[in-house]
């Protein structure tokens, strides 16, 4: 599933979880501990394509605001 907005897209990128060897699950969550005065993000537009063995470029539209609240993001909250 592709996001298309920055919170969801972000959210997806801090939280995740997978098995591990001794099947556990195990879930990690990435929290910013301080927000510095310029901030930025790097948008993966593009996707390995298993069935043709290539990548393939995202074009989807990706949304974000011009006012950015982290306050979810923050390890303190």
């Amino acid at each position: 599933m592709q996001e298309c907005n920055l919170y969801d897209a972000w959210d997806s990128s801090y939280h995740y979880s997978f098995d591990g060897d001794d099947k556990l699950n195990y879930h990690k969550r990435s929290y910013v501990f301080n927000v510095p005065d310029v901030f930025t993000f790097q948008l993966m537009r593009a996707t390995f394509d298993f069935d043709q063995n290539r990548l393939k470029k995202i074009n989807t539209k990706f949304d974000f605001d011009e006012e950015i609240y982290i306050d979810r993001f923050l390890y303190q909250n």
